[in-house]
């Protein structure tokens, strides 16, 4: 079993373990800094660090003691019943000469050190229960206050760790959404203009029937904007569609043009037709006129 170390040497050992605990941004090796801090101490030869999960057990498990040989046989992570259970449930540490001997306590699996004296202290941060820490094989056969005390202040900065590493695994989860989120924007705008292209390309195609000329004209203004709009793109301008709305509005306005041209062709056309039409009801009137005068003349002759 691991002796205790005199008082004045676990003072200093607790200050070194504060210090290095405060300059490592690395959780699990920050988490077994603590846990070997503490072991050292307590004096204790067999420690463990647990946080639990969101499915009953313990999701990191770190041990001091009991080597892969042992752990292996001793099979899967210990539940959160007993009196491990009983620490996190009530947030309160538990110190015991020996834990067979408390009511919570079930058994031990096979294989399992058979532990008698044991501290268990909970880690808590904000009023949340995180994990726990509990200790034992100390030659003192007992846990003292002093001992629970240096580890609570462990467990403390233990708790500080889990939360900032959490803190700062949604602060890259919410930035790998805003990443997605910038360029799922990106695409969008570049297949939004693409389709525009293809859009006013197909319609410069149908004109081309009716006024070849202007179809030259709109193919070539939009492959001036297309080109200016890809540049544009590329350097992150927002001022890229500018030119493509001109160009949608100078195609319309051609449109506009062609209709009125061709509906002016039609009225002349109709116009043409109509003279004809004209000309014989002018003939027709004279006609009559003439007819009129003639039946006149011969009745005066009368």
């Amino acid at each position: 079993m691991a002796a205790r170390a005199p008082r004045s040497t676990q003072l200093d050992e607790l200050h070194r373990a504060v210090l290095a605990i405060g300059g490592d941004l690395d959780l699990d090796r920050t988490l077994r800094r603590i846990l070997r801090s503490a072991a050292k101490l307590v004096g204790a030869r067999y420690a463990a660090l647990g946080i639990q999960s969101a499915d009953g057990g313990f999701g990191t498990f770190i041990t001091i003691g009991i080597s892969a040989r042992q752990q292996e046989l001793i099979g899967s992570l210990p539940r959160l019943h007993g009196l491990l259970g009983t620490i996190l449930k009530k947030g309160a540490p538990v110190r015991l000469a020996d834990i067979r001997r408390h009511p919570d306590f079930s058994y031990y699996p096979a294989n399992h050190p058979q532990l008698r004296e044991f501290l268990g202290v909970p880690i808590v941060h904000r009023g949340e229960v995180l994990g726990e820490l509990y200790f034992s094989g100390t030659a003192a056969r007992r846990f003292s206050p002093d001992d629970q005390r240096m580890v609570e202040m462990l467990a403390a900065h233990a708790g500080v760790a889990i939360a900032t590493a959490r803190l700062a695994g949604r602060e890259r989860e919410l930035a790998a959404l805003q990443e997605r989120d910038r360029l799922s924007r990106r695409v969008q705008e570049a297949v939004s203009s693409a389709l525009v292209d293809i859009i006013a390309e197909a319609r410069a195609g149908a004109d081309r029937a009716a006024d070849p000329a202007a179809a030259r004209r709109t193919l070539g203004s939009l492959e001036a904007t297309s080109t200016h709009g890809r540049g544009a793109r590329q350097q992150g301008d927002r001022t890229s569609a500018r030119p493509l709305r001109a160009h949608r509005k100078n195609a319309r306005q051609q449109r506009a043009r062609q209709t009125r041209r061709r509906g002016s062709d039609s009225g002349r056309r109709a116009r043409r037709q109509e003279r004809p039409s004209r000309l014989g009801r002018r003939v027709s009137r004279s006609i009559g006129r003439d007819r009129s005068a003639d039946a006149s003349s011969d009745g005066g002759r009368g």
